[in-house]
């Protein structure tokens, strides 16, 4: 709920800013949050300088205005 309303949020004010990528670092075990990211769209890969963490990023010209709404 709260997550997902943050994030589209959040991804819809990048947009509106004219930012190209949303990025991020998400710990590899807060499966919840790779999964909602992964739905939204977000590429994920191993972090190569941190353990345990996995980059997450989101080119937004691939994102509709409707869902980052």
């Amino acid at each position: 709920g709260l997550g997902w309303l943050m994030m589209r949020h959040m991804i819809a004010n990048a947009k509106a800013k004219g930012l190209k990528t949303v990025r991020g670092q998400v710990l590899a075990e807060n499966v919840t949050m790779l999964q909602m990211c992964g739905e939204l769209g977000f590429h994920s890969r191993d972090d190569p300088d941190e353990r345990g963490v996995k980059l997450v990023e989101l080119p937004l010209d691939r994102v509709p205005a409707e869902a980052a709404a």
